[in-house]
């Protein structure tokens, strides 16, 4: 628990943005499937976390950033190319 409270102090004081909270936690997801894909309740519950956000704004940067692929589903993978 220190550590997570930690991290996100470290988040908070850098001012690190939704989106930035996201790129960094979804390739670490990725790599627990062997399909590289993670649910959005998972990538939600993640985030969650780390910085308390309503779904609301997570699945909005899921559907709307380019970086962010959907599998179908409610599957999700990151192609960090298009980061």
């Amino acid at each position: 628990a220190d550590r997570i409270d930690q991290f996100r102090r470290r988040i908070r004081e850098s001012g690190e943005s939704l989106l930035q909270t996201m790129k960094r936690i979804l390739p670490e997801l990725t790599k627990l499937s062997p399909q590289a894909t993670v649910h959005a309740k998972t990538i939600y519950s993640a985030v969650n976390i780390l910085r308390r956000t309503a779904p609301g704004p997570i699945f909005a940067l899921l559907s709307t950033e380019p970086c962010f692929v959907s599998m179908g589903g409610g599957y999700w993978t990151i192609d960090e190319t298009r980061a």
